[in-house]
């Protein structure tokens, strides 16, 4: 018996060769797949743009011809792609830059430290920053139709004696080129390739919600995670951690001045990263929706938030009672008209404070399928002021799916398009758990119905990057959207080419069962191939499956114990490495279980020291916090020590 490929193995596979190719197929001083401006221009039409060939704006840089068909490596992937060359190592470990370039002087200097870069004058790898002026000449030189904001277009250029890379865009568009070059830089000696891409979001606004429930993120960790999302292109990071007092119960108090300093902590850190930040009030039952005093408390809490600088405020009421006082019964007709009503109030005196503030509202019906949705929220839609967005999760609380007529019927309810608050990677109420896998069941669709969106992280802060990465891949470009392909990106950016392989492995067997069919779908599928060969008795189907199992995942999740202890690792994988400890742990007792079974199936009956050293490791690992792969391989090492315990 033949055992099937897996999607692991595919998307793993896939990975490899594109990385091959990709390498083998330099482009430098082409443009196009084809090597002349004729043939590249016959595939332009494919990344649905518009840029004719043109005279050069400048000596080093000419307008692109045809788009490649291969997807890149670079996370969130780029609209188009015109030049991917062979990386070729810089001649020094030296870069200069120049032009615009003071308003990315925080930014450069950064990637300088991270890839061990002396600034030079005479650098190895000259970046040239264009002006806004420069921008508009080659959008109208190059006929480039972009969106107004974000939007650039980073060209670079490595021969054997120079690397120059010049960076287009507006203010914004700037600051995400550099990040994109980042992803570009690799290996050791640095390497560069030549490239040609131009590259903007589909949506405006993309992050993290820090809302889970549980210990908040340390602040130290909230501040370095700043840079960390803005990598992603992520613009926009809301504070609403349910467990922080100062905005849940005890709202209504004044913030401690450590709390006040944070957030101008914060503040610092998010613009730097041209992050918006934005802060949560979360209201439980000590609120009189009638109250003048109470009113004057919330906008006395918020504006001592937005005096550290932040003009982004959420009012939310989700997961709370739609309790009533005394007065508020008497004065309102129900909930939502008491909503309403508080909130219509709140906004004269937000927006006369802070007119260009960002305004949200988490309604107690934040998904669809919620009881109210048709009286309370529908009345909420109606009547809340229109500048102040709404958030939903979707369908369900943790919705499986979400479709593009999802999006439409929820915007018609609010009469506005809703802000997507997605619930992944949140892990609330899984003991143990990771989930690294990617965004999965949305349409491209929503990302265009929805006023933005951001996604509630998992408590640990770090390892939310592998799953963050793929929303953030989906928010920036939904159309070209692999989830699978999306996970390998985000390998390669986390523990590099030489290590992306097992690491793609280990976070594809970390998925979440509420998205998908379970944890690690591939695995179980060669799991259940395994026992369906052991039941039917043939032993070379029951070799060939095993077999299966340890090239297709056990090896990789073996490999994850010596990536973990072999030498400096990015903080996304640093903070994984009890889970990637333990994954390795499995692996290698099921091997040894699977070597007890197959032994059996040709005539050698395990021996019972053997046995009681597998079962002791089992209650070892039974005893381990961690649960990589949730109950997949627990489950089955449980099922194998029993068959081994009856034969």
């Amino acid at each position: 018996m033949v055992c099937k490929q897996s999607r692991l193995q595919a998307a793993v596979n896939n990975l490899l060769v594109l990385v091959a190719v990709l390498a083998s197929s330099a482009c430098t001083g082409t443009k196009g797949p084809g090597g002349d401006d004729s043939q590249a221009d016959t595939s332009y039409q494919d990344a649905g743009l518009d840029v004719p060939r043109g005279d050069a704006l400048d000596p080093e840089v000419t307008c692109p011809g045809g788009a490649l068909a291969s997807p890149t490596v670079i996370i969130p992937g780029p609209v188009a792609v015109f030049q991917w060359g062979q990386p070729k190592p810089l001649q020094a470990a030296s870069l200069w830059w120049e032009g615009e370039g003071k308003t990315l002087d925080r930014e450069l200097e950064r990637l300088a430290k991270d890839f061990a870069l002396t600034v030079e004058e005479d650098g190895a790898l000259r970046i040239v920053i264009h002006t806004d002026a420069e921008w508009a000449t080659l959008q109208t030189q190059c006929g480039f139709e972009t969106p107004a904001a974000e939007a650039y277009f980073l060209t670079t250029e490595v021969t054997d004696d120079r690397a120059v890379a010049h960076v287009y865009g507006d203010q914004a568009g700037r600051f995400y080129a550099i990040k994109t070059l980042r992803q570009l830089l690799s290996g050791d000696p640095v390497s560069l390739r030549s490239v040609e891409i131009i590259d903007y979001p589909a949506t405006q606004i993309r992050g993290v919600v820090e809302g889970f429930y549980g210990l908040p993120w340390g602040k130290t960790d909230r501040l370095a995670m700043m840079a960390y999302l803005a990598d992603l292109k992520m613009n926009t990071f809301v504070y609403a951690p349910k467990d922080d007092p100062w905005i849940n119960a005890a709202w209504m108090a004044p913030f401690p001045e450590d709390e006040l300093r944070h957030m101008r902590d914060m503040t610092d850190a998010a613009t730097k990263q041209r992050i918006r930040l934005c802060w949560e009030l979360h209201i439980g039952w000590a609120l009189s929706f009638s109250s003048a005093e109470d009113l004057e408390l919330m906008v006395a809490k918020f504006d001592s938030i937005g005096q550290q600088g932040i003009d982004c405020f959420v009012v939310a009421f989700d997961d709370v009672n739609k309790f009533l006082s005394t007065a508020d019964q008497e004065a309102y007709g129900g909930y939502a008209e008491a909503q309403a009503d508080f909130v219509q109030r709140l906004d004269q005196q937000l927006t006369a404070l802070y007119p260009a503030a960002m305004l949200a509202f988490v309604p107690v019906e934040y998904w669809t399928d919620h009881d109210d949705t048709l009286t309370d929220l529908a009345y909420l839609g109606e009547h809340l002021p229109p500048e102040w967005m709404v958030a939903w999760t979707g369908p369900k609380i943790v919705s499986a799916t979400i479709s593009e007529k999802d999006a439409e019927e929820i915007a018609a309810i609010l009469q506005r398009p809703a802000f997507l608050g997605d619930n992944y990677p949140v892990v609330d109420g899984s003991v143990g758990e990771v989930l690294l896998g990617p965004l999965v069941g949305r349409e491209p669709g929503v990302a265009l119905a929805t006023s933005g969106s951001v996604f509630n992280p998992m408590p640990l802060p770090y390892a939310s990057l592998p799953a963050l990465a793929t929303t953030a891949d989906w928010a920036w470009n939904p159309q070209a959207y692999v989830p699978e392909n999306s996970t390998a990106r985000a390998a390669l950016l986390y523990a590099g080419e030489k290590d992306s392989e097992v690491v793609t492995s280990f976070f594809l067997s970390n998925r979440s069962a509420i998205l998908e069919s379970s944890n690690a779908p591939e695995l179980v599928d060669a799991l259940q191939l395994f026992w369906a060969a052991w039941d039917a008795a043939e032993q070379d189907d029951i070799a060939t499956a095993a077999a299966a199992l340890q090239q297709q995942f056990l090896s990789h999740f073996v490999a994850l114990d010596d990536l973990a202890q072999g030498g400096k690792l990015h903080p996304a994988l640093l903070e994984l490495v009890p889970w990637m400890d333990s994954q390795a742990r499995y692996a290698r007792a099921i091997t040894e279980a699977l070597t007890l079974l197959e032994g059996h199936a040709t005539g050698t009956t395990p021996d019972d020291e053997s046995l009681e050293t597998l079962s002791a490791t089992a209650a070892q690992l039974g005893q381990l916090p961690q649960r990589p792969t949730g109950s997949i391989l627990p489950d089955f090492l449980e099922q194998c020590l029993a068959v081994l315990e009856q034969l």
